[in-house]
């Protein structure tokens, strides 16, 4: 009866590999008890799917040991292990000479892996299959095995509804799952739910290069070019200290408090309750290095710690585990040339008031050339940079990395797609709304809009 279940397990096994399963059965005497012979193993979540790359898969594979009338098998040892895509397994006893999982069935006959994390999906790579095998082991012999295929996918844009007059160097920040986006085109709001565009009622002083966070539900638009009477400056329209800040409760602008210091594209950011101003330019086109926030409880704005490296920036910057992030292009090869070989990062602490040097992105990760126009947001714990790659005085493409603050490495994502003519995108707003990353309006086409999924 055992050999006749056996070929019956067999020619069934070679039925199904002809569907894509990795079924290999054979009768053994390492069962636990008279009878329970274990012949296969059966796969209790999906052995093929598609699932978000770097991210757990939900649920991570499962397998019941059975034996030839389909009952489950104690005490018997699977082990798992990667075989492509470059994702991690947890749940088992690892086996580090032979990089797997070992785990043994329960009661039922049941094994399960706590977790299987899709490998990373780099560069321009889409759809990369990532494979796990599970291997029925007894006596040191490999009974039977059961292959788990997930199509890693995203690290993809996608086009969305024309940011119809944000223009470039937008303000931009979320509230309530809506961003609201301030240019020097005019104001409006973006619902990703229905993919529109609704209206923002104009700020009191309309500016362009502003900067903007979000804070206790409101949109705070902060510094800039305009024109006002507190702006300064050779600029036309000159700099502004202006702070206004939206409430969407009652769809008005409030005029706040203004900074000690006229900034345009300043670095603005929201953090531990209050609202950050980095460098920026002023009035007469000087690139700062100073620093304020504001307490939105007193009205009032206060100093701190000079940002230490001013050199064409800071450019963008961001929260993040309760420190500010800033970027910069650094190292700059010559004093006439445009972009930089780096980008350097450098991190705030607002409870030591002092700065430190973060790992830079070397422009050797994403292009043969230089780099330009940071832009910085935070996605899934990580720092999401883009920027321009410049070659040979050209602007060739919008790059785009992620920086890992858990392995303290930076890794290249796909490329925003080019404008129209083939141009490379710059000076956009970039944000994250829920778990997608959005860039908003730019030059040379001020209304794209477009979605990255990582």
């Amino acid at each position: 009866m055992c050999w006749s279940a056996c070929g019956a397990a067999l020619r069934t096994s070679f039925a199904t590999a002809l569907l894509g399963a990795a079924l290999l059965a054979a009768c053994s005497d390492g069962g636990t008890g008279a009878g329970r012979t274990p012949a296969v193993l059966v796969a209790l979540t999906p052995t093929a799917f598609s699932s978000s790359n770097a991210l757990p898969v939900d649920p991570p594979p499962s397998v019941k040991v059975a034996d030839a009338i389909g009952e489950g098998v104690s005490g018997m040892s699977v082990r798992f292990s990667v075989l492509a895509g470059g994702g991690t397994i947890t749940g088992g006893t690892p086996d580090n000479a032979t990089d797997e999982q070992v785990l043994t069935s329960n009661a039922d006959g049941v094994v399960s892996l706590a977790s299987w994390t899709l490998g990373e999906l780099t560069g321009d790579t889409t759809g990369t299959a990532n494979l796990v095998i599970a291997r029925l082991v007894a006596n040191g012999i490999a009974l039977d095995s059961l292959t788990f295929t997930a199509t890693a996918t995203g690290n993809s844009w996608s086009q969305r509804a024309p940011a119809t007059g944000t223009g470039s160097y937008a303000a931009v920040a979320v509230i309530d799952g809506l961003l609201y986006a301030s240019g020097e085109g005019g104001s409006g709001i973006y619902d990703p739910a229905t993919d529109s565009w609704g209206p923002l009622p104009p700020p009191a002083v309309g500016r362009t290069w502003a900067g903007g966070a979000a804070l206790d539900s409101r949109f705070y638009l902060v510094g800039g070019l305009g024109s006002a009477p507190e702006c300064l400056g050779d600029f036309s329209p000159p700099a502004c200290p202006t702070v206004e800040a939206y409430d969407p409760g009652t769809g008005r602008w409030a005029t706040l408090a203004p900074m000690a210091q006229e900034r345009f594209n300043p670095v603005v950011a929201a953090l531990g309750g209050q609202v950050y101003a980095v460098g920026g330019v002023n009035g007469t086109g000087n690139v700062l290095n100073s620093a304020e926030r504001y307490d939105p409880v007193a009205n009032s704005w206060s100093p701190i710690a000079s940002f230490p490296h001013y050199r064409n920036g800071p450019w963008s910057g961001t929260a993040l585990g309760g420190r500010l992030y800033l970027v910069s292009e650094v190292r700059i090869p010559a004093p006439t040339s445009y972009g930089a070989d780096a980008i350097g990062v450098d991190i705030y602490d607002p409870v030591t008031n002092n700065w430190s040097a973060g790992t830079s992105l070397p422009a050797a990760l994403v292009t043969p050339g230089l780099l330009g126009e940071p832009k910085v947001t935070v996605l899934r714990g990580r720092l999401y940079l883009q920027g321009l790659a410049i070659e040979n005085g050209w602007f060739t493409r919008t790059w785009l990395a992620a920086y890992d603050p858990g392995t303290d490495r930076w890794i290249p994502k796909a490329d925003l797609p080019l404008a129209p003519l083939a141009q490379a995108q710059c000076c956009a707003g970039l944000t994250v709304v829920g778990a997608v990353l959005y860039t908003v309006g730019g030059y040379p086409d001020p209304d794209m809009m477009r979605a990255f999924v990582p």
